[in-house]
């Protein structure tokens, strides 16, 4: 599980950077 939700984690995280990377 611990390695589950740190993949999600990351995810959601480079999820996040791409957003703010397309919004710049």
């Amino acid at each position: 599980v611990g390695a589950q939700t740190e993949t999600e984690l990351k995810e959601k995280k480079l999820r996040v950077e791409d957003a703010l990377n397309a919004t710049k």
